[in-house]
């Protein structure tokens, strides 16, 4: 029974290969970088930086496409979620039975994706950034900006920002949690810092950098959101170059050496200081 069930599943995944999904739900991500990577270029994204440190092996296959993460239960609720965010301020929705389909055809047969929490509280967490942040902040004027900095001549630094309010200078990220955050995670200023970067590159101007957290309902408490800015400085800026760098040169040293993979990109698992 469970082989005929899995049978049915894959059947159904592959009807809906060719089927056309909502926009902002079926996006084809690193199509900015494809030639690049395709060539032989390494890509540093700013939403793996922390990986870099405490998981260096997975870091590097990641790097060269040796592994392909197929999702969980937290990162659909945030692409969903995401996706919701973006619609809404395009003046556009995502109807209910679009993420049904599109989650549905994505992602059936994924035992690391419970599609019923996915389907049960995306509505919710979306209602409350609307009902929480808009209360609070201007819809961003610019949204989806891609950015890219050439750190070597084989070496980029790329990725997409969530968006930016260019009348106050503000970079914004969302992200969804299951726990209320008590500050701004390292991991995530570091990754914010790392779109400032790229965002002075292409001559724009960076003041603040912020992160809205959305938070997925308990048995309790319905979906909640938290905000945390912190104005960029300086020495923020200066940290986060040095870790660029190290990426940089991490990559640099273990194609002057093949042989050390192993010895630059260890498994470390002990450090959690960035997650």
């Amino acid at each position: 029974m469970k082989n005929a069930s899995k049978q049915r599943k894959n059947k159904l995944k592959t009807e809906r290969i060719n089927v056309s999904y909502n926009k902002y739900l079926d996006q084809t991500y690193g199509s900015a970088t494809k030639k690049f990577r395709d060539a032989g270029g390494y890509v540093l994204s700013p939403s793996g930086t922390a990986k870099f440190f405490n998981a260096p092996d997975e870091w590097i296959n990641d790097r060269e496409g040796k592994i392909v993460f197929d999702g969980n239960t937290q990162t659909v609720l945030g692409t969903i979620v995401h996706a919701s965010i973006e619609a809404y301020c395009a003046g556009d929705n995502i109807l209910f039975d679009e993420v049904e389909e599109w989650a549905e055809a994505k992602f059936i047969g994924n035992d690391k994706v419970d599609l019923n929490i996915v389907l049960t509280q995306f509505t919710g967490m979306f209602e409350a950034w609307k009902a929480s942040y808009i209360s609070m902040y201007p819809v961003p004027d610019e949204r989806e900006i891609d950015i890219s900095l050439d750190v070597e001549d084989n070496i980029r630094l790329a990725g997409k920002i969530d968006a930016y309010e260019s009348d106050r200078n503000v970079v914004i990220d969302w992200k969804t949690c299951d726990s209320k955050p008590s500050k701004l995670k390292a991991s995530h200023e570091l990754q914010l810092m790392m779109y400032v970067m790229g965002m002075i590159a292409k001559g724009k101007k960076v003041d603040t950098i912020r992160v809205c957290y959305i938070q997925r309902p308990t048995k309790t408490i319905g979906a909640r959101v938290w905000v945390f800015d912190k104005e960029v400085t300086d020495d923020m800026l200066i940290k986060a170059n040095y870790y660029l760098q190290l990426q940089s040169e991490s990559i640099r040293l273990y194609l002057e050496n093949p042989k050390l993979r192993g010895l630059i990109f260890r498994p470390n698992p002990v450090a959690s200081w960035l997650l």
